[in-house]
């Protein structure tokens, strides 16, 4: 019976993706765009017809979510197919110099080794170095059109639109005024000479370092995404000899908000009701509901300067941008469907991550609620698959990468001969059929991290962050802070996320649960157990040792060393320790040190839990070294000298007969 049953999935499952020849791919992919595609009754309702036209031709996955909600971390996880928590990579870190990263093979050429052609164009990847990886590229990303001010050296844009000087002004302490402005491209930027700042001044919009044409009859030039969809519009339109995917990355929705006027007015300001229920309610989670987070900060400076109606406009400009972002949408879908690729073209339309609209006092990404999480997943195109359903499965950006391999054919481990990691997700090819979608291999929850710390503070410090996490089910959502803090949320019947009901005894249980889940999804892969003896040298023999294979205990005075046979580059190690003792920790060199008083000069004293168990976590990527005790970062330096591959040591010195014990050792290459 079994083999049976086995037989007829492969069968449905070879009939439903190879029933024809290997497809292309349309994947377009937008910035900072949350759920409203999904048309959500809780929030302010979006006209996106185009987009539309995908849903009614396919799946729409309205419980999808984003692996991280910040543009690099999320679309690096996206195109690689291994999640943040995976490669270390949490946060802006450059990440062309992770070792995983660097020995991991990118959807795209994954693709072109296996007969496919990569176009790309827009915002693919957050860095512009990934643009090798495709056959052809049309234009680079761009969040313009852009005010100037005459100077050279601001020619590339990023500066604030000068007719919202008094609204930057009201809280002159949030950083990156340019994200903060919106308006109507009629709305011309005039920067008035300033001889005395040696600011020559300029009267108009510039785009890619050149003076971008408007004028009053409303005739003007193309900005960067009407370049992207134009372009990509053209390749589809083009006959190929060999099967392509098309990766359309539309920058629009990230700020700044600008778009021509027609579009803002299809959102009329006095139609525009904020919903009920949108404010922030305190939940204990610690550095996570900071309200020095920039997300706050931007709240607070629009509701200081203009209040709820300039919050309304902040909402039109986000919705005429997505209006903007539909009509290239559509843009693209009119030339697929005349061109002579129609029936055998699969369309895939997400998000790198979600956006908070002021629910929660919040205006930004970067949380671990639902409006920064969750994005718009829908896929048509694929040849017998279900037309106009909607699947609640918890799914997520990881699986787009094993989609695409099962889809299109290909290997099925595109990392066996370079790094060895398997892609983390799951293909979603069996949730595009109801004959097949009970065949799911996916978790029960998707899980998203955030780079935990001050991070998100936007003191950029970059390394690899402790995180926080959190997982989304059919129904609820747990969140876990680096700090130990947690937070439950029924999403069924509170939307908002303001009832906490982690500390209720009636849903012990479901917290449990959930942890137990995202306690598996966030460990990741990789890890080796550094508990056996094998894996070390002991140097100094101890008074007296006890090595299980579950703790390593030794009865010690005077001097003990430690020493792993391997040596270690780039890495991320992690162990519960508990002694009464001076601890060190420390490389082969002498470079990265961990004690309980000032060494060097390098740190300040360790406050430890003696007597009872501590967590550690140390994380060496590059030059770069961070230390955590109990889940708090203690250390975060950078040094010359630990370039080179060396041993890990751990050694004592005291005088007195003391007890050190460890247990749960383990370490993760990065």
């Amino acid at each position: 019976m079994l083999i049976r049953i086995v037989f007829l999935f492969c069968f449905l499952l070879f009939n439903f993706i190879w029933g024809q020849q290997k497809p292309n791919v349309l994947m377009i992919i937008v910035d900072d765009l949350n759920d409203l595609p999904l048309h959500p009754e809780f929030k302010p309702q979006a006209k996106t017809p185009n987009i539309d036209r995908i849903s009614k031709q396919g799946v729409n996955f309205t419980n999808a979510h984003c692996n991280n909600p910040v543009c690099e971390p999320s679309r690096n996880s996206l195109f690689f197919g291994l999640y943040p928590q995976t490669t270390g990579l949490h946060w802006f870190e450059h990440s062309e110099k992770n070792e995983i990263l660097k020995n991991s093979t990118p959807l795209q050429e994954h693709l072109q080794s296996n007969g496919y052609q990569a176009f790309g164009t827009g915002k693919i990847f957050h860095s512009t170095r990934r643009n090798k990886s495709f056959d052809e590229w049309g234009h680079d990303l761009n969040y313009g059109p852009w005010p100037w001010d005459g100077r050279q050296k601001s020619r590339y844009g990023f500066l604030p639109h000068p007719s919202q000087s008094d609204f930057l002004k009201a809280s002159a302490d949030v950083p990156f005024a340019w994200e903060h402005c919106f308006g109507t491209f009629e709305k011309v930027p005039h920067w008035a000479p300033d001889p005395k700042n040696n600011i020559p001044g300029y009267k108009g919009w510039t785009l890619y370092t050149e003076p971008w044409e408007f004028d009053s009859n409303g005739k003007r030039d193309l900005v960067a995404d009407e370049l992207s969809a134009q372009w990509a519009a053209n390749k589809l339109r083009r006959k190929s000899k060999q099967p392509f995917a098309l990766f359309v990355g539309l920058t629009k929705t990230h700020t700044p908000l600008y778009a021509p006027k027609s579009y803002f007015d299809r959102y009329p300001l006095d139609e525009i009701k904020i919903p009920k229920n949108w404010n922030y309610i305190e939940q204990n989670l610690g550095k996570l509901e900071d309200k020095k987070l920039y997300g706050f900060r931007r709240y607070e400076m629009l509701m200081k300067y203009g209040g709820e109606l300039y919050l309304k406009k902040w909402i039109q400009a986000y919705l005429a941008c997505l209006s903007f972002v539909d009509d290239q949408v559509g843009i693209l879908l009119d030339a697929l469907e005349s061109s002579p690729h129609k029936d055998n073209t699969v369309v895939i339309f997400t998000s790198d991550h979600g956006f908070h609209m002021g629910d929660k006092d919040f205006l930004y990404k970067g949380s671990l609620w639902e409006s920064s999480t969750k994005i718009p997943l829908l896929i048509s195109g694929v040849h017998g698959m279900d037309k106009g359903v909607i699947c609640q499965k918890p799914v997520s950006l990881i699986d787009l990468y094993p989609t695409f391999v099962d889809l299109c054919q290909l290997p099925q481990n595109p990392n066996s001969k370079k790094s060895g990691y398997d892609l983390d997700g799951h293909s979603l090819v069996p949730l595009l059929n109801k004959k097949t979608k009970e065949n799911w291999s996916g978790p029960e929850v998707a899980i998203t991290s955030l780079a935990g710390e001050d991070h998100m503070h936007l003191t950029n410090r970059i390394g690899i962050p402790y995180p926080s996490f959190s997982v989304k089910s059919k129904a609820w959502r747990l969140i876990l802070s680096s700090s130990g803090e947690e937070a439950l949320y029924h999403t069924a019947k509170d939307h908002y996320e303001q009832i906490d009901l982690s500390k209720d005894p009636m849903f012990y249980e479901k917290k449990l649960e959930l942890k137990s889940k995202l306690i598996r999804l966030k460990d990741g892969k990789k890890w080796n157990s550094l508990m056996p003896k094998s894996e070390w040298k002991l140097k100094i023999e101890p008074y007296k040792e006890n090595w299980r294979r579950d703790l390593l205990e030794f009865k010690t005075q005077g001097s003990f060393e430690l020493e792993s046979k391997l040596n270690y580059k780039s890495f991320e190690i992690e162990f519960e320790l508990k002694s009464k003792q001076v601890l060190h920790f420390q490389k082969a060199d002498e470079s990265f040190m961990l004690q309980n008083k000032s060494f060097s000069g390098i740190w300040s004293d360790v406050t430890v839990n003696r007597n009872n168990w501590n967590h550690f976590k140390i994380n060496v990527l590059g030059d770069r070294y961070q230390l955590w005790i109990n889940h708090h970062l203690f250390l975060d330096k950078r040094s010359e000298s630990i370039k080179r591959e060396d041993s890990i040591k751990i050694f004592t010195d005291s005088t007195e007969v003391e007890t050190l014990s460890f247990r749960g050792m383990r370490l993760k290459k990065l």
